[in-house]
């Protein structure tokens, strides 16, 4: 089964993604995703952390969209 992914219209700015800032990757990313993570708690996620740390089959996760 594949991820089902909500989008949900957001503020002016996003928040930054979680993974990349906890790794220290540059440039750090937008965290677009909002969703569960493989090891539990929920996270801000950029689009790449987000195929490698949410479950597979997740019906939770929610893609930010910039509101004008």
């Amino acid at each position: 089964m594949a991820r089902k992914i909500r989008t949900i219209p957001w503020g002016n700015s996003m928040p930054q993604c979680d993974f990349c800032v906890m790794g220290g990757h540059r440039p750090i990313k937008d965290g677009v995703y909002d969703g569960p993570t493989l090891s539990g708690p929920w996270a801000n996620m950029c689009h790449t952390h987000m195929l490698v740390h949410t479950p597979k089959d997740s019906t939770l996760v929610t893609k930010r969209t910039m509101s004008r």
